[in-house]
């Protein structure tokens, strides 16, 4: 495998670069992971999920010293549209790219920024949200508080009742009440 992934083969690739990272069949080895995800992303431009992964490993200085810049870099890389069969972004990018816009972690911190990625993790608003449950409760925490967003109790509460947001909203508030 690692000899095909070296040759370029970008699925051998991101398979160890899994392998990698989770330590199947091999020893944990993030700095091997981060490098056979960049091989797979460099051969397989549809490879989001790599993507993906070097923005966490980045934003956490896993296998790699932190770096915001490059951290948000792939994560917008990852959000990218990639033609007609995957035309929809990647939800869990643009949260995560939220994130850093309202923690100001290797930019300006921008809680208006932060709240417009946030939407677009959410299905660009209509609050269905996918996986990205974390997102609508940032969005209903926003609109409570009038951080990057006008105050407004209704929009906090449609948010606060979106599928997902409950749970996640609940975890954030365990324990800081």
């Amino acid at each position: 495998m690692e000899k095909a992934a070296l040759n370029g083969n970008g699925d051998a690739a991101y398979n160890l670069g899994q392998m990698y990272d989770r330590g199947l069949q091999v020893h944990v080895e993030k700095q091997n992971a981060v490098k056979f995800y960049k091989i797979s992303v460099k051969n397989n431009a549809l490879n989001i999920v790599a993507k993906h992964r070097l923005g966490e490993m980045y934003e956490y200085g896993i296998g790699v010293s932190k770096d915001y810049t490059q951290a948000m870099d792939w994560y917008k890389k990852s959000d990218e549209p990639h033609g007609f069969f995957l035309a929809n972004r990647f939800q869990r990018a643009e949260f995560s790219i939220g994130r850093l816009y309202a923690q100001g972690k290797g930019l300006p911190q921008s809680y208006a920024e932060a709240s417009e990625w946030f939407l677009k993790a959410s299905d660009y608003g209509k609050g269905y949200g996918g996986m990205v449950g974390e997102a609508q409760c940032a969005l209903a925490i926003m609109y409570s508080t009038g951080l990057g967003v006008k105050l407004d109790n209704e929009q906090a509460e449609f948010w606060l009742r979106r599928p997902n947001t409950q749970s996640y909203c609940h975890s954030l508030m365990v324990g800081h009440t």
